[in-house]
């Protein structure tokens, strides 16, 4: 359920679901609704997402939770182009064959 998806990241960075409502620039009564069977919008699923910096598959529970994979596009995300590239330098002569597209 999308709700838990959400009480669950806002647990993870220790912030409450009203926090939240005024981080992504939504009423708490919306957010009340949200616990009541309503999901969110279109809108605010984006909001949620970008905030957390989680896909809006994650959300819907159509994807993995990977702590791993969360930490490391968190910090891609904060990294100039410069530091992007180095970081995929090194990953990829680390993991080759792991980049290597399948043929």
């Amino acid at each position: 359920m999308i709700i838990e998806q959400i009480k669950k990241l806002c647990k993870e960075h220790e912030m409450t679901m009203s926090d939240l409502a005024d981080k992504i620039g939504v009423d708490k009564s919306t957010i009340s609704r949200w616990n009541n069977t309503n999901i969110p919008s279109t809108q605010a699923l984006l909001k949620i997402a970008d905030y957390f910096n989680v896909s809006i598959d994650f959300l819907l529970e159509r994807s993995v939770y990977d702590e791993n994979i969360i930490s490391i596009q968190r910090a891609y995300n904060k990294m100039n182009n410069s530091t992007r590239e180095k970081m995929m330098t090194i990953l990829k002569t680390a993991f080759d064959e792991d980049f290597k597209e399948d043929n």
